[in-house]
C-alpha cells in the first residue's frame, strides 16, 4: 500500500517570532540545514515525498527548492505568509495563493498542483477556499483534518481521499490528514506532535490498520522537528503575553524532538511512499 509522506517547509524562527512579537522576519538558514537533512535521508532510502513549501522560503532560498525538485520530489504550495485561511478575506487569499503558486513554479521548474493551508485552516469557516484553489488550477488540497479540533478540523468529512465538487462546478481532490476511528471517536496520528509524542509502535500499528482498510496514510512533518538544538526565539520587548506565547509554542515543540530522526528512518524502512500527486488515481 502506497502512503504519502509530506513535508511542510517552513521556518521555526520566522513563524514563532511572528506569533510571539507580531514582527515579520525572513526565514533563517536553519530551514535549509534541516530540510537538507530530510532530503539526505530520503535519498538514502530512495523515497520520494511531497514538499509543501512556504513561498517566502522559496524566495529567500531558491537553491533549496531546486534541490528538492531535482531529487524527484513534488513541490506543492504552503501559501505565502502562513496566515490561517479563515483569518483572510477571499480576495486576500486568492492574491496570496496566486503569488505563491507563480513563485514556486518559477523556482522549481515544475507545475504546482497541490496546496496545504497554514495550520490546516480549511475548516467550515473557510470552505470557500476550495473554490479559489480549483479556480487557480490546483488539482488537489491536503488541508482538512477530519477530526474535531481547536484551531482546525472538520469532523464529518471522509477519512479517505475523496473528490469535492466546488460551488463553481469544478472538481478538486481532497487528501485529508490521517486519523483513525476507534472507541467512538477519531484520533489524529502520523504527523507533527502526534508523531513525536505518541509511542512509535502505536503510530506504526495505526498506519498498518489504515492500510488494511484500503486507504493511504498522509504523514506530515516539518524541518524544524529535526533541528539538533533547542528551538527558541529571542524576545526583544518581552511582555507577559509574549512570554506565555513563547512558552506554549517552544515547550510543545521541544518535547520528544530527539526521537524524531530515528522514528523517521523507521518509517522509511517499514512503509512504502509516493508523492501525493501520484496518488490521485486512488481516489
Amino acid at each position: 500500500m502506497l502512503n504519502a509522506l509530506t513535508i511542510d517547509v517552513e521556518d521555526w524562527w520566522q513563524l514563532v517570532h511572528w506569533k510571539v512579537t507580531g514582527e515579520v522576519v525572513p526565514p533563517s538558514p536553519a530551514v535549509v540545514k534541516e530540510t537538507e537533512f530530510i532530503l539526505d535521508r530520503l535519498a538514502a532510502y530512495q523515497v520520494r515525498a511531497t514538499f509543501f513549501v512556504l513561498a517566502n522560503v522559496a524566495e529567500t532560498f531558491p537553491g533549496l527548492i531546486r534541490r528538492i525538485a531535482d531529487a524527484g520530489h513534488e513541490v506543492a504550495s504552503h501559501g505565502l505568509s502562513h496566515t490561517r485561511v479563515y483569518l483572510q478575506s477571499p480576495d486576500t487569499f486568492r492574491e496570496e495563493t496566486k503569488r505563491a503558486k507563480r513563485l514556486l513554479e518559477e523556482v522549481a521548474g515544475q507545475p504546482v498542483r497541490g496546496y496545504r493551508a497554514a495550520e490546516f485552516s480549511v475548516t467550515h469557516r473557510s470552505l470557500w477556499a476550495l473554490d479559489v484553489l480549483a479556480e487557480e488550477d490546483f488539482l488537489y488540497d491536503s488541508s482538512i483534518f477530519p477530526i474535531k479540533g481547536g484551531r482546525y478540523g472538520i469532523p464529518d468529512v471522509p477519512l479517505r481521499p475523496y473528490r469535492i465538487l466546488t460551488n463553481q462546478g469544478s472538481t478538486l481532490v481532497e487528501f485529508p490528514l490521517t486519523a483513525i476511528e476507534r472507541w467512538g471517536r477519531r484520533w489524529p496520528i502520523a504527523g507533527g506532535g502526534y508523531f513525536r509524542l505518541l509511542p512509535y509502535r502505536l503510530t506504526r500499528a495505526a498506519i498498518q490498520a489504515i492500510n488494511n482498510e484500503g486507504r493511504p496514510a498522509v504523514i506530515y512533518l516539518h524541518p524544524y522537528e529535526f533541528a539538533p538544538e533547542r528551538l527558541s526565539v529571542r524576545i526583544s520587548r518581552p511582555s507577559l503575553r509574549s512570554y506565555l506565547t513563547y512558552i506554549r509554542h517552544a515547550g510543545v515543540h521541544n518535547l520528544a524532538r530527539a526521537r524524531v530522526a530515528a522514528r523517521f528512518v523507521s518509517l522509511l524502512r517499514e512503509f512504502e511512499f509516493a508523492p501525493l500527486g501520484e496518488l490521485m488515481g486512488c481516489v
